[in-house]
């Protein structure tokens, strides 16, 4: 798996972030404060999948108990399809490590980004 730069968002905004190929293996984002989303490109002629995989087993939220979430599956359309996806809960999608795992079903002509939005500060 590669591990997606994270391109932060600023107030005065960014053109585009830099769009790295989907990795065959699947990729990680860091995911510190519930702030990540993936911005996904597909220039293929197909149709493409990406996954990105709920924590396992289910956290535990006191008060709450377990709770069960799922995986997030987003299809990309086909020929410019582009999506936003997320944000990812850190409780429910992050791995020990404090990444999220995104997989494709197919890598061709996918390319990623990982954008954070800013904390507010007063």
């Amino acid at each position: 798996m590669a591990a997606l730069t994270i391109t932060d968002v600023t107030a005065s905004g960014i053109n585009a972030p830099s769009l790295a190929s989907a990795s065959a293996g699947g990729d990680t984002a860091k995911n510190d404060n519930n702030d990540i989303f993936l911005w996904v490109k597909n220039s293929d002629a197909s149709a493409h999948t990406v996954t990105v995989t709920a924590q396992k087993p289910s956290p535990t939220v006191p008060g709450f108990g377990q709770v069960t979430k799922s995986d997030v599956i987003v299809q990309v359309p086909a020929t410019s399809g582009e999506k936003l996806i997320g944000p990812f809960p850190t409780i429910a999608y992050n791995q020990t490590d404090g990444t999220i795992a995104i997989t494709y079903d197919d890598v061709t002509g996918v390319t990623i980004a990982a954008v954070r939005l800013p904390r507010q500060t007063i």
